[in-house]
């Protein structure tokens, strides 16, 4: 089974503010421990930025790295029939930033 091509997948917005689910790159692809969870902090749209995603988590998301939308920025689930595994370059990249703090300001403050 092959996976779609660029054109066949529906045009999906990315946005500081939403909760995304990646991979992470230090475990290998399909470790259900590198499954993370983390807010979009901010987003720089620029052509030539190969990071264009900051997260809460502070980990560096390339724009190869495989990610899915689980909550936008209003708040609202986001159902999986909605959302599918793709990489970070196939969104649209809306630029802009959040005030949230970082997973790890928020354990020092615990």
């Amino acid at each position: 089974m092959f996976g779609l091509s660029l054109e066949e997948l529906p045009s999906e917005e990315l946005c500081a503010g939403e909760l995304i689910k990646y991979y992470s790159r230090r475990f290998m692809c399909g470790d259900s421990r590198g499954l993370r969870e983390s807010v979009v902090l901010a987003v720089d749209d620029s052509p030539d930025n190969l990071l264009p995603v900051s997260l809460d988590t502070g980990e560096a998301l390339p724009l190869s790295n495989f990610m899915r939308r689980r909550r936008n920025s209003a708040g609202s689930d986001l159902s999986v029939e909605e959302v599918k595994w793709r990489k970070l370059r196939t969104y649209k990249l809306k630029p802009g930033k959040v005030r949230r703090p970082t997973q790890t300001s928020a354990l020092r403050k615990a």
